[in-house]
C-alpha cells in the first residue's frame, strides 16, 4: 500500500470544493487508521465532533465502533475508518444525492490506495452507494457480498449494528408513568376510529389499537398534522415495537419522500420535507454528557425531532410537545399511547 500516495491525496482533498459542504465545514474529514489495513469502515457523513476534530468517528459514535472493533479482537488502528461525505452536512441531516456524486470519487480513491479486503458499511447511504443497488440497511444487514471496488474485487459487509439487546420489559420511568394514569381517562380507540384530535385535546392523552405497520404509521401521519419545528417527539417502547415505523409514518405526512431508517452509527438522522424533521435513536446511550450534546444539539435546530429510547438522555432532552409509547400487543398488533405533555392540549 502506497502510504505516500494517500497521504498526498489526503492533502489534496483537503482542499476540496465540489460542492456546498465546502462553505460551511471547519475542515474535510479525509479518514484515519491503518493505510494498510484489510478491513475498512464506511459511514456516512461527519457530525459535530468530526468537524471539529479531523477525525471520523469521534464522540458517541466512535465509542460505539470502538466497541465493535474490541467485539472481534480489533482496535481503531488496525482498520482505516472513512464517510461517504468528507464534510459536515449542517444541521447533521442526511447527505444530498449531488453532495454524494460530488463526494464519491474521493472514497473510490481511498478504497483503491488502502486496497482491502472487506469493505464494512455503516448505514444506508454508504451501502447503496458501494454495493450499487438501491437496497436500504435492513434489508441487506449482515448480507455479505463480492462488489468490484478500486480495480478489485471486495467483499462488502452492510452493518446495521443490532448486537446489543435491551431488555423487553419497559423502562421503570416509563412503566410507572404508564401505571400512574387513571383507565377512565385513557380512552382506546379501533384501528377503525380515525385519530381524534378533539378526544385528544379534551383527555390529553390517549391509547389506539393498531394492527399492522400501515395502521401505526397513520396513526403517526395524524398526530404529525400537530406538529412543527421546534417540536420533539419522544418515542418510547420495546425492541421491535415499531417506534421507527411510527417516525417514518409521520415523516411522510410532513413531506419527506426519501428512505426512513433507524439511525446506526450517525446516531441520527435529518431528512428534508414540507418541514426539516430529525431523527435520534438513543439505543446504545447509558447517559449523554455535555460534551456528546454536542453531537445531538444541533438535530434540535429549526426541525420537528423524534426520540427513539429517550430515556438515556435524561434532564439533557429538551422538553417534548408530545410522548409515544408502543408496546406488544400479539403478532403484528400493537398498543400505541399518546400523551401531550403541554398542559394547554
Amino acid at each position: 500500500m502506497a502510504v505516500t500516495e494517500l497521504d498526498a491525496y489526503a492533502a489534496q482533498t483537503a482542499a476540496c470544493t465540489r460542492c456546498r459542504l465546502a462553505e460551511g465545514r471547519t475542515q474535510v474529514v479525509f479518514g484515519n487508521g491503518d493505510p494498510s489495513a484489510d478491513l475498512m469502515f464506511v459511514g456516512e457523513a461527519p457530525g459535530f465532533h468530526e468537524d471539529q476534530q479531523g477525525v471520523p468517528f469521534v464522540g458517541q459514535a466512535g465509542k460505539l465502533l470502538d466497541q465493535l472493533l474490541a467485539g472481534i479482537g480489533l482496535s481503531r488502528d488496525m482498520v482505516f475508518v472513512v464517510n461517504v461525505l468528507k464534510c459536515r452536512p449542517p444541521g447533521n441531516r442526511d447527505p444530498m444525492p449531488d453532495e454524494i456524486e460530488a463526494c464519491e470519487s474521493h472514497l473510490f480513491r481511498q478504497v483503491e490506495l488502502i486496497q482491502p479486503k472487506v469493505v464494512a458499511t455503516l448505514g444506508n447511504f454508504s451501502t447503496k452507494l458501494l454495493s450499487g443497488k438501491q437496497l436500504g440497511i435492513t434489508r441487506v444487514h449482515g448480507q455479505e457480498q463480492q462488489v468490484p471496488l478500486g480495480g478489485r474485487s471486495v467483499l462488502l459487509y452492510p452493518l446495521c449494528s443490532r448486537s446489543s439487546r435491551r431488555t423487553s420489559a419497559a423502562s421503570p420511568s416509563s412503566s410507572a408513568a404508564s401505571s400512574s394514569r387513571s383507565p377512565s381517562r385513557t380512552p382506546c380507540w379501533s384501528p377503525s376510529r380515525r385519530f381524534s384530535w378533539a378526544s385528544f385535546s379534551t383527555f390529553g392523552h390517549m391509547e389506539l389499537e393498531s394492527t399492522s405497520p400501515e395502521e401505526t404509521e397513520r396513526i403517526a401521519a395524524e398526530l404529525a398534522a400537530e406538529l412543527r419545528p421546534g417540536h420533539v417527539v419522544t418515542v418510547a417502547g420495546e425492541l421491535g415495537s415499531g417506534k421507527t415505523t411510527f417516525v417514518r409514518g409521520a415523516c411522510r405526512a410532513l413531506g419527506v419522500e426519501g428512505p426512513v431508517t433507524s439511525p446506526t452509527y450517525t446516531i441520527g438522522h435529518r431528512y428534508r420535507g414540507d418541514v426539516d424533521v430529525s431523527h435520534l435513536d438513543l439505543y446504545r446511550f447509558k447517559s449523554v454528557s455535555p460534551a456528546e450534546w454536542g453531537d445531538l444539539e444541533p438535530y434540535f435546530d429549526g426541525a420537528v425531532c423524534f426520540v427513539e429510547w429517550p430515556e438515556a438522555a435524561g434532564e439533557s432532552l429538551p422538553s417534548p410537545r408530545f410522548r409515544v409509547e408502543l408496546r406488544h400487543a400479539g403478532a403484528d398488533h400493537r398498543m400505541i399511547q399518546l400523551e401531550s405533555v403541554d398542559p394547554g392540549v
